[in-house]
């Protein structure tokens, strides 16, 4: 467990003093333990908060409007819970799940809910992928867009 924890450290440092001051969203390749930055060209965002859970679809599209499609799913009791995470790369479909330390939520009451926070995205074999920091956005319900 502490061999996990130790391996996983420098990366949550990483997010941590990047996350500080970056307001736009991140995306890192893990390749042997070294993040190398994916350059994001655009991102989509929707979803729906009913009661105490919040879905997302997120749609990144980076180099050679390749994408990642990322479906996840909140709980609130009181603080933010990752649920359901799952990730899918047009590149090659490669597939996984997602994990997430640090979530940040707010609104959902009078106007939409706002998601943020670090997600890690695992290969089949449970190692992190890629990375991805995600500034507070709003999630807006694309069946109510004007």
């Amino acid at each position: 467990m502490f061999m996990k924890f130790n391996k996983i450290l420098p990366f949550i440092l990483f997010f941590l003093f990047f996350s500080c001051s970056n307001n736009k969203p991140s995306l890192y390749h893990v390749i042997n333990d070294k993040n190398e930055e994916v350059i994001i060209n655009d991102l989509k965002i929707d979803g729906k908060r009913i009661d105490d859970r919040t879905k997302v679809d997120l749609k990144i599209v980076h180099s050679n409007n390749k994408h990642i499609n990322l479906d996840l799913e909140f709980y609130y009791n009181p603080f933010p819970q990752l649920v359901n995470g799952l990730w899918i790369s047009s590149e090659n479909f490669q597939q996984g799940s997602i994990l997430s330390n640090s979530l940040k939520f707010s609104g959902g009451q009078g106007e939409p809910p706002s998601v943020g926070g670090n997600f890690y995205l695992l290969d089949s074999k449970k190692d992190t992928l890629f990375h991805l920091f995600l500034p507070l956005m709003m999630i807006y319900d694309p069946l109510n867009k004007l």
